[in-house]
């Protein structure tokens, strides 16, 4: 279990990938015109930036992607 790891993680919410110039962006909503990856979104609880982990499957494999210094914008605000 996620929350079992060192560090701690808060429950998965749904998040996503935007694909912007120059690289990807975490996201927690998007308009529907836009190129985004969907997966489970598992916050670090010893941050308060969105550090954490993008989880997600692929074929019968999990694909873990450490998201580390994501900067909040206004328009992309922690649901919680």
């Amino acid at each position: 279990m996620i929350g079992d790891q060192a560090g701690g993680f808060e429950r998965g919410i749904r998040a996503y990938m935007r694909v912007e110039e120059g690289g990807l962006r975490l996201c927690f909503d998007h308009a529907a015109k836009e190129k985004v990856y969907e997966r489970i979104f598992f916050k670090d609880t010893s941050t308060d930036f969105n550090n954490g982990l993008f989880k997600c499957m692929m074929g019968s494999q999990t694909l873990t992607v450490m998201i580390n210094r994501v900067k909040n914008r206004k328009d992309d605000a922690d649901p919680r």
